[in-house]
């Protein structure tokens, strides 16, 4: 809590000297892009074990965001940004089942430029849908066929799910007269997720092992995603 504390604090000392000696831009941005992540979404009863189901792997989806630049100087500008991941989803091959989900990542970024290139890092929270599974010859039928019955009907609720995001950007600002046209490559990880997972695979006992299941399972998780964004922010002072 005390790095925590710490860390908001030297944030507000940032944010506090950069106003003091400069006037802001504030600028609005729209970015559309693609994705690439690695994603799962386990679907298991740990007290009955009535199935087991490894949705996991790699996949693909469209995203958009949208941002607002706060331009206190040259080189340094504060973005809490939006950004939806559109249809995720991953497959277990041999069970022949689907989950999808959707995904939206708000996030906090301190921008760094350098003319007209810049590199961003920041905090995030990314809030992922309940997943929906489908039997891959007939996804309009969500939760049923292969399954033999619906999923709440076996006890089992997928849930939403709620995690901690550390966001890296970097890219250019082509200026437009305007606004800008910007091009840029973003990556977000989650490092608590990828934290659980290490010590479910460290797990020495049973119950360990299963405690983690149990906090993973029902709910969709992206450990990491990257993709290219092509966007343009307009100013408005």
């Amino acid at each position: 809590m005390k790095k925590i504390l710490l860390a908001i604090s030297l944030l507000l000392s940032v944010v506090t000297t950069s106003f003091a000696y400069d006037s802001p831009e504030f600028s609005l941005g729209l970015r559309l892009g693609g994705e690439f992540y690695y994603g799962f979404a386990p679907l298991t009863n740990v007290e009955t074990g009535d199935i087991g189901i490894s949705t996991q792997g790699f996949g693909g989806n469209f995203a958009f965001s949208l941002l607002a630049d706060i331009r206190a100087a040259e080189w340094l500008a504060f973005t809490p940004g939006f950004t939806m991941s559109v249809a995720r989803f991953t497959t277990d091959k041999e069970a022949n089942i689907r989950a999808n989900w959707q995904e939206f990542n708000f996030d906090f970024l301190i921008k760094f430029f350098v003319s007209y290139w810049y590199i961003a890092a920041g905090p995030g929270i990314s809030i992922t849908t309940a997943p929906v599974y489908h039997t891959r010859p007939n996804f309009i039928n969500s939760n049923t066929g292969e399954l033999g019955d619906s999923v709440e009907s076996l006890g089992l609720s997928p849930k939403v799910s709620t995690r901690f995001t550390v966001t890296l950007d970097t890219g250019v600002y082509i200026p437009m007269g305007i606004g800008y046209l910007t091009v840029s490559w973003r990556t977000t990880v989650a490092p608590v997720l990828i934290d659980k997972l290490y010590n479910m695979s460290k797990a020495r006992t049973p119950e360990v092992t299963d405690h983690y299941r149990e906090l993973l399972s029902s709910r969709a998780s992206t450990m990491f995603s990257s993709g290219l964004f092509i966007g343009f922010n307009y100013i408005f002072n």
